[in-house]
Parts: structure tokens; C-alpha cells; sequence
């Protein structure tokens, strides 16, 4: 048997190869953060920091997801770095690394502070 799928649905998403202040962002609504690049200069692997508003700004209920789309493992020194501004957060530390073999971390706020799934 065979499932032929139409439709679904279609959120916002942002490319992004360097640091990167989530709140700009916001405003437009994104949902899906994808990082291609290295965060580095050349072929060198640097380190990548996604930083999110406070939760008072984001509101409750709000939902991100980021994504490593670099092919190849990033490791731990190289981490995508998830932080929030105010010295708000996340799921009680003030950051959370995204590191591995094209990882992925989905986020929400309560208003208050941010929390990982």
C-alpha cells in the first residue's frame, strides 16, 4: 500500500551561516531555523550562537526548531549554541548545544523561560 501525500503544512523558515539574534527574526514570523554554515572562516569549523529574545517578548506558546544542515558531524567544540537575551533560560541553563551529525533541537516558551522538547 502506498500513501500519497498533497499537502501539509508550510511554516517559515531562515537560513543562516553565521551568529544570529533570533529577535530580529521574530518579526517575521520564522519557525525553522536552518544552519548551513561552519560559523568559521574558510574551510575551518567555528562555532555558530543562536540567541532568542527574552520569553516576555517571544510570548507563550511560541515554537522554534533549529537545524544543522552542514553535512558531517559537528562536535562539541563546535556546537550550534542556543542562548537567550536577559540572562533568561533554557531549560535552566544558560545555554544549550546543538552538536552531532546534522542535529536538531525544537524549543517553546511559556513566557517566563524556554524549554527544549
Amino acid at each position: 500500500a502506498s500513501l500519497y501525500v498533497s499537502g501539509g503544512m508550510q511554516v517559515a523558515y531562515r537560513n543562516i551561516v553565521d551568529d544570529i539574534t533570533v529577535d530580529e527574526l521574530l518579526k517575521g514570523g520564522d519557525y525553522i531555523i536552518g544552519v548551513s554554515g561552519s560559523g568559521g572562516t574558510g574551510n575551518s569549523l567555528g562555532k555558530v550562537e543562536v540567541i532568542f529574545p527574552a520569553p516576555v517578548s517571544a510570548g507563550k506558546g511560541r515554537l522554534l526548531i533549529i537545524k544543522d544542515e552542514l553535512p558531517g558531524p559537528r562536535t562539541a567544540t563546535h556546537a550550534i549554541t542556543a542562548s537567550s537575551t536577559g540572562g533568561k533560560l533554557i531549560d535552566n541553563s544558560t545555554a544549550y548545544y546543538i552538536y552531532g551529525t546534522m542535529a536538531a533541537a525544537t524549543f517553546y516558551c511559556d513566557g517566563e523561560m524556554w524549554f527544549v522538547i
